[in-house]
């Protein structure tokens, strides 16, 4: 995640560790189902006004027997978790982070719930992100992951009407390519959870059922 107070403004004051974790009962469960488990662990910074809370998020799976983590969190911003899914031996992701400094931004990504391997990409940089940064309307979010690790996304503003947009982030060696738009759809219209993508194209559906697609 890129939002922008660095875990350098404070020293780690509670020393607990992943190794001291556990899969069953340790923080706040935000996803359960088939042996997987994604929860979030509240920690806290020592700072110049006393203690600044952050929140680490990890993942097990019945081959990941110990908490593997998948967002290292930062001070001062407030993380929504949503969208986690089982997407074959994946488990996938939307992360919404809010704090003081850029504003805002979304992430999507993956665990491989085998090898723990994990891909995050940002399809939107908020109001304070860099010129040329992915601007992929994120007031809702459908997205879909292609067998080689790419993932399809629908962004919209969330309401009736609102333009949307497909984005695609292509899986590239060992990292996820920055988040390209291959279609807008100025008045909406997408079906969000209809997302779908394979190796060689992208596929939705419309509100009236029209099947569409581009190819990746």
């Amino acid at each position: 995640m890129t939002l922008a107070l660095g875990l350098a403004a404070g020293v780690p004051s509670d020393g607990l560790g992943a190794a001291r974790l556990s899969c069953r009962s340790s923080g706040r469960t935000v996803f359960a189902r088939h042996g997987v488990r994604a929860f979030f662990v509240t920690r806290y910074y020592r700072v110049a006004e006393g203690r600044a809370a952050y929140e680490d998020t990890y993942v097990c799976s019945p081959t990941l027997r110990r908490p593997r983590l998948i967002d290292h969190g930062q001070p001062y911003v407030v993380t929504r978790r949503y969208g986690l899914r089982i997407v074959g031996r994946r488990l996938g992701f939307v992360f919404h982070i809010e704090g003081f400094a850029n504003g805002s931004e979304t992430d999507v990504g993956w665990i491989d719930l085998r090898t723990a391997t994990v891909r995050v990409g940002l399809i939107n940089a908020g109001e304070g992100g860099d010129p040329g940064q992915p601007q992929i309307p994120d007031g809702a979010v459908g997205y879909a992951i292609a067998p080689d690790g790419s993932i399809a996304v629908i962004g919209g503003g969330g309401g009736t009407g609102s333009g949307q947009q497909v984005g695609l982030l292509a899986q590239r060696g060992p990292r996820l390519a920055k988040a390209r738009v291959v279609y807008r759809a100025l008045h909406g219209g997408l079906v969000y959870r209809s997302i779908s993508i394979d190796r060689s194209a992208i596929t939705w559906r419309t509100t009236s059922g029209q099947r569409q697609s581009v190819p990746r």
